[in-house]
């Protein structure tokens, strides 16, 4: 822990406001901040304030940027209303504590008050940090540490489509990236690939798609002689950018697969026919994948559907074929595999489970729609096979 935050945490009565993947204000043990809907203007106010805390406002321009869609008649008495009851929520019984000032017509954010805020810790960690790499790079390490710890996810991501929120966010976004790259190349230069992997593990699953972060991640798992892992998440990463946005293996991507099919010549073959197969694959169908893959597509799915709070299905199909019908239940396995390609969308993902069971993720999708999508799926089998078919489907749980 740096001395700047032990000192802030030793300080108990000091406000606390965190923005990265949460929004959270407390002070204390006391959570002051309150995602009701009857308090979210409220807090809507607070955000627009500490996101532009090196601004002043008019009370006029304030209740345009928040609420454009309300036609106030008093635009002013209204914006004072919700700052006075902020500032009543954030005062200090303990002192005289103003978080808001009203300077020359305008509001705005009191930085003379010492806070702790997320974003701030984070972005002066990372320059320190970079400050340190050629004097002292065992304090640089522990310094990226303590920043990467602190970015959680996207900056306010309860305010999603607030257009005033979207270039603060990119701005936090960009320097995480450029946070985890420099700590990689540090860790890089000083041979600790262990711990470059377990840095970019994390990092993906906050960014799933920058592409830099998984090379990294498969650099170190080379350098590790994990071999397998870096094929498995190869095959993941190219088939995400794939499915997501029909974008092929960069040449980066690509220089990295020479090098895992050199380290494991055994696997050479059928590398090379994922390789042609990423390169044919049609812009249709559902996605089958092997059962690593379709674990990693179901933490994204989770995540995504927790951020977004859009339905997510997951199902799962087994047709009533004793053990003993080994050869036939083969059979109808395969055929159940491309009425399964064949039926579902773009998007749905699919995977063998087992010898006898095909689990499935749908995207997108209500329980009236995931059930249609299984009857629909009987129909077209029922044309190859006179077998029943176990099938349900269950939401997809927010991740804890």
């Amino acid at each position: 822990m740096s001395q700047v935050m032990k000192k802030i945490d030793d300080r108990e009565n000091v406000l606390k406001i965190y923005t990265l993947g949460r929004f959270l204000v407390k002070r204390g043990d006391t959570v002051l901040s309150d995602q009701s809907h009857r308090s979210y203007r409220l807090w809507e106010l607070f955000q627009y304030l500490v996101t532009n805390r090196n601004k002043s406002f008019l009370p006029e321009s304030i209740a345009e940027n928040l609420w454009p869609d309300n036609d106030y008649s008093e635009p002013r008495q209204a914006v004072r209303t919700q700052i006075c009851r902020l500032r009543k929520l954030l005062k200090d019984e303990e002192d005289d504590s103003e978080y808001i000032s009203f300077v020359q017509g305008c509001y705005q954010w009191n930085n003379k008050q010492k806070i702790w805020l997320d974003v701030d810790e984070f972005e002066r960690l990372y320059h320190l940090a970079k400050a340190k790499e050629d004097d002292n790079y065992l304090q640089a390490i522990e310094l990226y540490y303590e920043a990467v710890s602190l970015y959680q996810g996207e900056y306010l991501p309860g305010a999603m489509f607030n257009e005033w929120v979207i270039p603060v966010r990119n701005y936090y976004r960009n320097l995480f990236l450029q946070c985890v790259v420099d700590f990689a190349n540090l860790l890089k230069k000083h041979e600790r690939y262990a711990e470059i992997v377990d840095l970019c593990e994390k990092a993906v699953l906050i960014e799933p798609y920058e592409e830099e972060l998984h090379t990294k991640f498969l650099e170190a798992l080379l350098a590790t002689g994990k071999i397998k892992k870096a094929r498995v998440h190869y095959e993941y990463i190219t088939s995400l950018l794939y499915r997501e946005f029909g974008v092929k293996p960069s040449q980066e991507l690509l220089n990295i697969y020479k090098r895992i099919q050199a380290k494991s010549i055994a696997a050479s073959e059928e590398m090379a026919a994922l390789q042609q197969d990423l390169a044919e694959e049609k812009d249709d169908g559902a996605f089958i994948c092997s059962k690593e893959v379709f674990r990693s597509i179901y933490k994204l799915e989770r995540r995504r559907s927790d951020r977004t709070k859009q339905a997510v299905y997951i199902g799962s199909i087994s047709p009533a074929v004793a053990e003993k019908q080994g050869l036939r239940r083969n059979k109808v396995m395969d055929d159940l595999e491309a009425v399964l390609s064949k039926t579902l969308r773009k998007g749905d993902v699919v995977t063998r489970w087992d010898e006898a069971q095909f689990a499935l993720i749908l995207p997108g999708v209500d329980e009236k729609q995931a059930q249609t999508v299984l009857d629909r799926i009987a129909k077209q089998f029922k044309a190859f096979h006179d077998i029943k078919l176990k099938m349900k489907a269950l939401p997809i749980l927010p991740d804890e």
